[in-house]
């Protein structure tokens, strides 16, 4: 028997299996970015008063391949030291060794001048609240931020407190006292929410395919 001359049903099939949408990798969006115009920073490194500045925010899922970014103000370079990503709100105190999550470094030589900085990425992250913390071990800069700042976040996660603070151990996360920020440090975390999966559009290709499909059928037929 001819496949022309098989039941309307068997094109049927066809059609469908050929135009069920696929699905891809769930994409990448930005989930909590504070902007604004880069007009203050507070001074920050180990001649100063404070060594140290951290913001606090909060996720509202879980987070898989998370990425956190923010500007860094160089005045007298070479400016360097760590990112810590801590389980806490340090708006409220010094977080514990339990809570640290991650650690990284940074090291921006150029004297008078910003630079955008990936503090961490491809995070897996769990719902909850937490400190992204910059500490200066040399040089004088410190985090830029705005005193105007524009802030957007998706459903359910948000930003908290910013302090700055001396560590009491330039090498870990932990103080004794902070002092809340006076502007907002800029900083912009992104990644994959859970059960996000993208749908692919079908090519032109898919379609002129079923179009000639049903014309075959149809030629069989007569």
């Amino acid at each position: 028997m001819s496949v022309f001359n098989r039941p309307m049903k068997v094109l049927a099939l066809v059609a469908v299996s050929i135009a069920m949408p696929t699905l891809g990798s769930a994409s990448t969006m930005s989930l909590i970015d504070v902007s604004g115009p880069l007009d203050f920073s507070q001074p920050t490194g180990p001649d100063q008063t404070f060594d140290s500045v951290a913001a606090t925010f909060s996720l509202g899922s879980d987070v898989s391949g998370a990425s956190l970014s923010l500007d860094i103000l160089c005045v007298l370079g070479p400016c360097a030291g760590q990112f810590y990503l801590t389980s806490s709100d340090v708006s409220a105190g010094s977080p514990s060794l339990l809570d640290l999550v991650d650690v990284s470094v940074f090291n921006v030589a150029t004297d008078f001048g910003g630079a955008s900085a990936i503090g961490f990425s491809g995070l897996d992250l769990m719902a909850g609240t937490y400190s992204l913390q910059m500490t200066f071990q040399s040089g004088l800069g410190g985090w830029l931020g705005s005193s105007v700042p524009n802030t957007t976040s998706l459903p359910g996660f948000s930003v908290g407190g910013a302090v700055s603070y001396r560590a009491d151990n330039p090498l870990l996360p932990f103080f004794s006292s902070s002092q809340p920020l006076g502007y907002a440090p800029s900083f912009t975390l992104t990644g994959t929410l859970p059960n996000s999966p993208t749908a692919v559009p079908l090519p032109a290709t898919v379609w002129l395919s079923l179009g000639a499909l049903g014309l075959l059928w149809r030629r069989g037929a007569t």
